[in-house]
């Protein structure tokens, strides 16, 4: 069984996260919408392709996963399909019994920094239209995992 699945992972922030669980010998999985990018991304890893609009495609891309780590981006603006990716997402990752889903989510909504050092405490104030109008919807504030899902934030180590 793979442990793990990589959701969007075709980006920087896959390949890094890729590479260390490989370091470790953890078995994972990449997931995203383009054979060709993940084959040239990840080479050998096994793939699986999924289209975020076909439930069938996320539960079978997510089948035999415990962790799912989400990455999946949006142009800012189209900021407002992050709440509906993620909840066919999460649907699909219960329907496949992942025990795990990670989020690692976009910095939008925070704004412009206010501090030298931006946290989770940072006030969250978008400043491009295409992220306060859905944000102001209530796009960023909820989690449609609340009752299967725990929520917790963690903090990574700042890049050195």
């Amino acid at each position: 069984m793979e442990s793990v699945a990589l959701i969007g992972a075709s980006g920087s922030l896959g390949k890094s996260i890729a590479s260390s669980l490989s370091a470790k010998a953890t078995s994972y999985r990449v997931i995203g919408r383009s054979e060709q990018s993940l084959s040239e991304a990840f080479g050998s890893a096994p793939l699986a392709i999924w289209n975020p609009d076909e439930p069938e495609s996320i539960r079978t891309a997510l089948t035999g996963v415990e962790t799912a780590i989400y990455m999946v981006g949006v142009n800012y603006w189209q900021f407002e399909l992050h709440p509906q990716l993620m909840r066919k997402t999460i649907d699909g990752a219960i329907a496949a019994g992942v025990r795990r889903l990670l989020l690692i989510g976009t910095v939008y909504p925070y704004g412009k920094p206010q501090s030298e050092r931006v946290s989770e405490d940072h006030p969250r104030q978008p400043h491009t239209l295409y992220v306060q109008r859905p944000y102001a919807q209530g796009a960023g504030r909820s989690c449609p995992c609340s009752t299967r899902y725990r929520k917790d934030a963690d903090r990574y180590p700042e890049a050195a």
